[in-house]
């Protein structure tokens, strides 16, 4: 089983794939400046791998809501895109990420950054939405989802 983590963002999105034992087995940053450059690129990524599932992290709320709308943009195009390939999607809010890698839903970056290098024996490199991607992705093998 494959799992895919997604950090959708306006000018960069973080991605991660790890199986079922979290051997990663590729991630990345897909970077455009719309939602349809964005899934285009993204396309001959999930085209590698055959993934079960996709946790992407929930919309996070800017205080200008241009900006809370074009990320729903960028969020609605990667999901579309998943989902058209058969692949099951699953939103999962920011708090219940943090809190099931670190035990605190209000953890800092710097601590979920810390505790996927732990998980998944890897030198993680310095960006953010890597690190939140994977977040996504072990936050999800850690669920309850796969047990029905």
């Amino acid at each position: 089983m494959n799992i895919l983590g997604l950090d959708p963002g306006l000018k960069e999105t973080g991605y991660g794939i790890i199986d079922e034992n979290k051997k990663v087995l590729d991630f990345g940053v897909i970077k455009g400046g719309n939602p349809f450059s964005q899934t285009k690129k993204f396309q001959s990524v999930i085209s590698k791998h055959s993934l079960d599932f996709a946790f992407v992290e929930d919309a996070f709320f800017y205080k200008n809501p241009r900006m809370s709308l074009k990320l729903g943009e960028v969020r609605g195009a990667f999901i579309y895109l998943l989902e058209s390939r058969g692949i099951k999607v699953i939103s999962i809010p920011t708090s219940k990420v943090k809190k099931a890698l670190t035990g605190n839903g209000r953890a800092s970056k710097k601590q979920v950054h810390f505790m996927v290098s732990n998980f998944l024996s890897l030198n993680l490199p310095d960006s953010s939405h890597i690190a939140d991607a994977f977040a996504c992705a072990l936050a999800g093998l850690f669920s309850n989802v796969f047990k029905d």
